[in-house]
C-alpha cells in the first residue's frame, strides 16, 4: 500500500483522532490527488493544505478550515462547504460545479 493509499484509508476512517492523523499526514506529506470522494471532513483544519487535483466530490466540509489550501484543479463537485473558510484558498482550475457554498468566506 502506497503512503497515499494509506492517507486514504485513516482519512476516510470513522474515528475522528484517525482522520486528524491522516489530515497532519497529508498536510505535511503535501501529497496531490487524493482521492477523497464523498469524505466527512466538516469541521476539520485544512489551513495550508495542498489538496491539489483532490477528488473531494460529495464530500462535506461544512465549517472546515481550508484557508490559504491550494486547491487547483480540485474536484469540489456536489460538495458541501457552507460557512467553510477559503479564504486566501487557490481555487484555480477547481470544479465548483453544484457545491453548496452557502454561508461560505471567500474573501481576506
Amino acid at each position: 500500500m502506497t503512503t497515499k493509499e494509506k492517507i486514504e484509508q485513516l482519512i476516510r476512517s470513522k474515528n475522528k483522532s484517525t482522520i486528524a492523523i491522516g489530515l497532519q499526514l497529508a498536510k505535511s506529506q503535501k501529497i496531490r490527488g487524493l482521492n477523497l470522494r464523498g469524505a466527512n471532513l466538516g469541521g476539520y483544519d485544512l489551513s495550508d493544505a495542498t489538496l491539489q487535483r483532490t477528488d473531494l466530490r460529495g464530500a462535506d466540509l461544512r465549517g472546515a478550515n481550508l484557508r490559504d489550501a491550494n486547491l487547483r484543479g480540485a474536484n469540489l463537485g456536489g460538495a458541501t462547504l457552507e460557512r467553510t473558510d477559503l479564504r486566501g484558498a487557490d481555487l484555480r482550475g477547481a470544479n465548483l460545479r453544484g457545491a453548496n457554498l452557502r454561508g461560505a468566506d471567500l474573501f481576506y
